[in-house]
């Protein structure tokens, strides 16, 4: 399943124009739209685009059209060396007939009676691949039109530039929000001064007790200004952990890679990090949840766990994605809150907030395995809120 909806579209026997797009559009249906203006330029029956989002081991099909989903599936499975018939990348365009592919030998596969391909990889100015695309004829390789490729190279660059203004705007939006995050984090330190001033207040009618040897009352008043300063520590150090977030401008998956690498290098214990589901576009609220949610985690194994190794996985299964963190140590705690250490009640109170669950598995010298489930649906809510919020605000 991936982790973004495809935007699956039938292609007309004629099409003239691309369908039109609303003024506010997601990025598959853009794709889609660039391969509906495409296909009937060179005269080819269907295609697909396939994006290679950054620290990402799955490269998923974000826009088809004309493909049925028992293709595209079969399709999805296929390894990028199997898919390229091991053609090299850095060669870029090439065509090539389906009975010398190796994984589309049959000449009908799963009904679509293609026999010719052309395979183009979506590059960035320094040559790294951010995606491949691939267009599909029912017609014999030899009767490809000539011109066929010149029109798909020239077309080409447009894609890359898209895939990358698209993954630009969204590290720009995710900075613009973490940047007003910023912002709030400092004025609700500001809201601290009452308070402050409550003790200051306190402090005043301490040193007047005091010098009135007045112990009953010095002893009352010294116990307010040790309650309230114990408040205001507490608040500032909750307030200072949710607004000033550490998640890269790139994004959840980046900062989880980066936790990673220095999480193994500040406890020599090896960490396994494995991303699964391609590439996630979660709302900011969500990721800064789920990344405070993965670091306690990961300092409960450096803290308590005396484990040599660990696992940190990014999964779907069913209608969830899953964030999977085990380690091979001593196992066998109940995770009850005692005073002082409320690790495991406040991430189950984070999953909580973004619509998750929080379950655990901790035998007597078996490890422990924490795992955060999120439910896509939740997830399609809560950017469905944050879009009509953006519009409520715009009025």
């Amino acid at each position: 399943m991936p982790t973004q909806p495809i935007s699956l579209q039938p292609l007309p026997p004629t099409t003239p124009a691309p369908p039109a797009l609303p003024a506010t559009v997601n990025f598959p249906d853009l794709l889609s739209a660039c391969l509906h203006t495409l296909l009937p330029l060179i005269q080819a029956n269907a295609g697909y685009i396939r994006l290679f989002p950054p620290n990402a081991e799955t490269r998923q099909i974000s826009a088809a059209v004309g493909l049925s989903m028992a293709f595209l599936e079969h399709e999805r499975k296929t390894c990028a060396e199997c898919n390229l018939c091991g053609h090299n990348l850095s060669l870029g365009i090439y065509a090539f007939g389906m009975g010398n592919c190796k994984t589309r030998s049959q000449a009908c596969l799963f009904g679509e009676e293609f026999k010719s391909v052309i395979f183009t990889p979506l590059q960035d100015e320094q040559g790294g691949l951010v995606g491949t695309m691939t267009l599909f004829y029912r017609a014999e390789r030899k009767q490809v039109p000539a011109h066929a490729l010149d029109v798909v190279s020239n077309f080409t660059p447009l894609l890359h530039t898209a895939i990358l203004h698209n993954r630009s705007n969204r590290e720009t939006r995710r900075t613009e929000i973490l940047t007003e995050r910023q912002s709030i984090a400092n004025e609700i330190h500001d809201s601290l001064a009452q308070t402050l001033m409550y003790a200051r207040m306190r402090t005043n009618l301490l040193i007047e007790s005091i010098r009135g040897c007045n112990e009953l009352m010095s002893a009352e008043y010294a116990h307010d200004i040790d309650e309230t300063l114990e408040n205001c520590q507490k608040t500032v150090r909750t307030l200072i952990s949710d607004f000033r977030c550490e998640i890269h401008p790139s994004g959840l998956l980046h900062a989880l890679a980066e936790l990673a690498k220095k999480f193994t290098a500040r406890h020599a214990i090896p960490l396994e990090y494995s991303n699964r589901v391609g590439d996630l576009d979660l709302p900011v609220e969500v990721e800064i949840q789920i990344y405070y949610i993965v670091s306690e985690a990961l300092s409960n194994i450096a803290t308590h766990s005396n484990a040599s190794r660990a696992r940190l996985v990014i999964d779907h299964a069913l209608n969830d994605y899953v964030f999977t963190i085990e380690d091979n140590g001593r196992g066998g705690y109940t995770f009850a809150p005692i005073e002082g250490h409320y690790g495991m009640l406040i991430m189950r109170e984070r999953a909580a907030r973004i619509g998750g669950e929080i379950k655990i598995e901790s035998a007597q010298g078996f490890g422990t395995l924490v795992q955060l489930f999120l439910p896509h649906a939740t997830l399609q809510g809560e950017k469905q809120d944050g879009k009509k919020n953006q519009a409520g605000a715009g009025r």
